[in-house]
């Protein structure tokens, strides 16, 4: 029950009903594409030049997912449950809800999930890789969204990446708090759940921000 919780408060979206098995854009990974140079305006325009754009591959995604470094100490790696996910894995088993990933350009989706002692606490981070920055922005809107029909309740919190968000409350009697950010065309959602004792807000926001900070070093 807790990693469906956790996952659950991750993902940020509704499961369905169960599906077939899919694998997310099994094409082989390509390099990551250069980075695109400023656009001058034309002689006597005024229109700022337009900023690079931060474009990441598949192929990264193992080094863009927090590291055991990032989360609070006496947190171990859980393998089993981390790594490249399929859709039905990540709970993508509805029509509308495949047509809607593959309308936006999803890439990937891949998991890092840490817990202590016996799942007391368990920290997870989803990260959604989308073809382009317009595809992951509107996910990010998304789980946005589904946060609040979980009714996790907004936090206030400083702006992560390019946009964020970030929020908290009791699901399945387990107190969760979550941060959802969006670099270029990843979105990456940072939540730590925990079923006994209270969660601190500064702790959260310190593990997303460090998962920020790997991503943008990238």
């Amino acid at each position: 029950m807790r990693r469906v919780v956790l996952l659950l408060a991750a993902a940020a979206l509704a499961t369905g009903c169960a599906g077939g098995s899919e694998r997310v854009a099994e094409e082989p990974d390509a390099p990551a594409p250069p980075a695109t140079t400023a656009e001058t305006a034309p002689t006597g325009g005024t229109t700022e030049p337009e900023q690079p754009r931060r474009l990441f591959t598949k192929a990264q995604l193992p080094r863009l997912a927090p590291q055991p470094a990032d989360v609070p100490r006496g947190m171990r790696y859980v393998e089993v449950e981390s790594g490249r996910r399929t859709l039905e894995e990540a709970g993508l088993v509805l029509d509308a809800h495949l047509a809607q990933v593959r309308g936006l350009g999803l890439v990937a989706i891949y998991d890092a999930i840490f817990e202590s002692g016996r799942g007391e606490r368990r920290l997870g981070a989803r990260l959604w890789l989308y073809d382009a920055p317009g595809g992951a922005e509107q996910w990010l809107a998304k789980t946005r969204r589904d946060a609040q029909q979980f009714q996790l309740r907004p936090i206030a919190a400083p702006r992560i990446g390019d946009e964020s968000w970030a929020a908290g409350g009791t699901l399945e009697a387990n107190a969760v708090i979550s941060h959802g950010f969006r670099i270029g065309n990843l979105v990456m959602v940072v939540s730590l759940s925990t079923g006994i004792g209270e969660l601190s807000p500064p702790e959260v926001l310190a593990v997303a921000q460090r998962a920020a900070a790997r991503v943008q070093r990238a």
